[in-house]
């Protein structure tokens, strides 16, 4: 029986404090936490994810480096994109994404397809 994988994104909501500190999944999931970074010149991008459990503690990482020209909002579209698709190349069950960016974060919540630089990507 397969079962099914349940992934949730979110951002971080923006705090009263200056301090950043990561905030834990619910017990028996997982976060992913994704950050992207477009270079001086825009052709160049990097991706990184992080996996850590509960407790934070280091699971695993990845990183991945692309030549295109992008937008930040496409660079940030596709650092959840690549989330989800390890998430699922894992096999994992129960994850938690969180990235950087709301509209991101909404267009894949909502399966929204009518953004105008990330209009291609949807959640699943």
């Amino acid at each position: 029986m397969d079962r099914k994988t349940t992934i949730n994104i979110s951002y971080p909501k923006p705090a009263v404090q200056k301090r950043t500190t990561w905030i834990p999944p619910i017990q028996g999931l997982v976060k992913l936490n994704v950050d992207a970074s477009l270079y001086s010149g825009g052709s160049t991008f990097n991706i990184s994810m992080v996996i850590r459990n509960e407790r934070g503690r280091f699971i695993k990482g990845k990183n991945l480096c692309f030549e295109e020209s992008v937008s930040v909002m496409e660079v940030e579209a596709r650092g959840v994109q690549e989330a989800i698709d390890w998430i699922k190349e894992m096999g994992l069950q129960q994850v938690d994404i969180e990235c950087d960016s709301e509209l991101v974060v909404k267009a894949f919540q909502y399966e929204t397809h009518y953004y105008l630089e990330i209009g291609h990507y949807g959640l699943l």
